[in-house]
C-alpha cells in the first residue's frame, strides 16, 4: 500500500503543483502590480470565497460521500451528492446575496456577487474533481486541475495587466475559468452521474457532513481570523506583509493537500478491510509524513528572506519575520492534518467539533493580544501557536480513542531541527544579508538531511508486523 501511497501522493502532488506552482510563481506578477495594501485586498477577497466554498459543501459532502463510496452504488451516491451539493449551493448563496447589506465590508461591495459565485463554482468544481481520487485515477484528476489551473492564470494575468481591472478583474478571471473548465469535467465524470436522487442517502450524506460544517467553519475561522483583524486592529501595509507570508506558504499546502488527496482513501479502505494493520501503517506514515513537513517547511523557513529578496520587490521584505513564523505553522497544520484521521475513521466527528473550536477560540484570543503589540509578526505567531495547540489536542482525543505507538525519537529529532530553523532564519534576519548567511543555512539544513537518512534507514519501514 506505501507504494502506492507514494505514486498517487507523487501524482497529486504534481496536480497540485501546477495548481500552487503556477500560483506561486506568477505571486512576483502580481506582487509587481499590486502594491502591498491592494495585496491586502485580494487576500481579503480570498478569505471570502474560502468561507462561501466551505458553506456551500455543507463542511463535507464530499467527505460524506467518501465514506460511503465503498458501501453504496457509486453512480446512485455520486449523482445524490452532487445534486445535494448543487441545492445547498444555490440556497445559501441566495441567503447570503439576500444578506449582502449586512455582510459586506464598503470597499468589497461593488464585487460581492464576484465572491459569491466564485465560492459557489469552486465547491461544485472539488466535488466532481473528487470523484477521480475515489476512484483511484489520479492522472485524470492532475489533468483536470492542470486545465483549470493554466486558464485560470491566463485569464488572471489578461484581466489585471491588459484590462486594468485590479482586484476585481482577478475575481472576475477566476470565475470565467470555472465556467469555462467545468463542462468538461462533467462531461468527464458523465458515466458516474445520472438522473438519480435518492433522498435517505441524501439524508445519510447530509447527516455524516452537517457536523463538518462547523468543524470547517472553525478551521476557516482559524485560517482567516488573523486576516480579518489585522484589517481591523492594524493597517493595510500590515495585512500586505502577512498576506505575502501565507501566500507563500502555498507551497506546503501544496504538498499537504496532495498527501491528503492519496491517504485518505487508502487510510479508509485499509481500516474497512485491514483494521489490524491500520495502526502499523499509521506510524510508518506518520513518521514519513514529519521528515518530510520538517524539510519543506524548513527549508522555507530557512531561506524566506533570499526568496523574497529575488523575486519581490524591495517593499515586500519586511514581510520576512511572518515567512519564517508561517512556516512553522504550516508543518503544525500538516501534523494536526494527519493526527486526526484515527477520528474520522472511528465517526467521532463530535471531537473534530471541539476541536476546531477550541483553536478557532485560541487564535481569535491570541490575535486580539499580539497584533497590537507586533502587528503582523504577531498574528503569525499567533497562527502559529494555535496549530500546535491543535496537533497536540488531536493527538490526545486520539489516544482516547485508540493508541497507536508512535516513533517519539525520530518525532523529537525533527523538532529540535525545526526549533533550530526557527531560531536561525529570525537570528540572521536582524542583520543586513552576507553571503555568509546563505552558507550557514546550507550547512545547517545539510546536517538534517544527513540525520535524516541515518534515521529514516534504521528500519522506518519496517517488515515486521508490529501490535497496538
Amino acid at each position: 500500500m506505501i507504494k502506492f501511497l507514494i505514486k498517487d501522493s507523487s501524482i497529486y502532488g504534481f496536480a497540485e503543483f501546477i495548481f500552487r506552482g503556477l500560483n506561486y510563481f506568477t505571486l512576483p506578477l502580481f506582487a509587481l502590480y499590486f502594491n502591498v495594501e491592494e495585496f491586502g485586498l485580494l487576500s481579503l477577497s480570498l478569505v471570502g470565497i474560502q468561507f462561501c466554498a466551505v458553506l456551500f459543501n455543507l463542511g463535507g459532502i464530499t467527505a460524506g460521500v467518501g465514506r460511503y463510496f465503498w458501501q453504496e452504488n457509486s453512480k446512485l451516491l455520486i449523482s445524490t451528492g452532487l445534486y445535494t451539493s448543487i441545492s445547498v449551493g444555490v440556497g445559501a448563496g441566495l441567503i447570503l446575496l439576500l444578506m449582502e447589506h449586512y455582510l459586506s465590508i464598503e470597499m468589497f461591495r461593488a464585487f460581492t456577487g464576484l465572491i459569491i459565485l466564485n465560492g459557489f463554482f469552486s465547491a461544485i468544481y472539488s466535488y466532481a474533481l473528487q470523484v477521480f481520487r475515489l476512484q483511484f485515477t489520479p492522472w485524470k484528476f492532475a489533468l483536470h486541475s492542470l486545465w483549470l489551473n493554466l486558464l485560470t492564470v491566463i485569464l488572471r494575468l489578461y484581466a489585471v495587466y491588459t484590462l486594468q481591472k485590479g482586484v476585481e478583474g482577478y475575481l472576475m478571471a477566476s470565475l470565467a475559468a470555472f465556467l469555462v473548465a467545468l463542462p468538461f469535467l462533467l462531461f468527464s465524470i458523465r458515466k458516474e452521474l445520472g438522473l438519480f436522487f435518492n433522498w435517505p442517502l441524501a439524508r445519510s450524506i447530509l447527516h455524516f457532513s452537517y457536523p463538518l460544517l462547523f468543524i470547517s467553519m472553525a478551521h476557516w475561522l482559524c485560517a482567516a481570523i488573523d486576516r480579518m483583524m489585522l484589517f481591523e486592529m492594524s493597517t493595510l501595509l500590515e495585512l500586505g506583509y502577512y498576506s505575502v507570508g501565507f501566500k507563500l506558504m502555498t507551497v506546503i499546502q501544496m504538498a499537504i493537500i496532495a498527501f491528503n488527496q492519496a491517504w485518505h482513501p487508502h487510510a479508509t479502505r485499509s481500516f474497512d478491510e485491514q483494521r489490524e494493520q491500520f495502526p502499523l501503517l499509521f506510524k510508518k506514515i506518520m513518521t514519513l509524513w514529519s521528515f518530510f513537513l520538517v524539510f519543506s517547511g524548513g527549508a522555507l523557513a530557512l531561506f524566506s528572506t533570499e526568496i523574497l529578496l529575488i523575486a519581490f520587490p524591495s517593499n515586500y521584505l519586511p514581510s520576512q519575520e511572518c515567512c519564517v513564523i508561517l512556516s512553522v505553522a504550516m508543518i503544525f497544520w500538516g501534523m494536526a492534518q494527519m493526527s486526526s484521521l484515527p477520528i474520522s475513521m472511528h465517526k467521532k466527528n463530535h471531537l473534530h467539533l471541539i476541536a476546531a473550536w477550541l483553536v478557532a477560540s485560541l487564535n481569535f484570543g491570541l490575535n486580539y493580544w499580539l497584533i497590537p503589540l507586533y502587528g503582523a509578526t504577531g498574528a503569525a505567531f499567533a497562527t502559529t501557536l494555535s496549530y500546535l495547540f491543535l496537533t497536540l489536542l488531536y493527538h490526545l482525543l486520539c489516544e482516547r480513542i485508540e493508541s497507536i505507538p508512535l516513533e517519539w525519537p525520530k518525532l523529537l529529532f525533527c523538532f529540535f531541527f525545526l526549533t533550530l530553523f526557527t531560531a536561525t532564519a529570525l537570528i540572521l534576519q536582524r542583520f543586513p544579508w552576507e553571503i555568509s548567511h546563505f552558507f550557514i543555512k546550507i550547512a545547517l539544513f545539510t546536517s538534517f538531511i544527513v540525520g535524516s537518512g541515518f534515521l529514516l534507514n534504521r528500519n522506518v519501514l519496517p517488515q515486521s508486523s508490529a501490535t497496538c
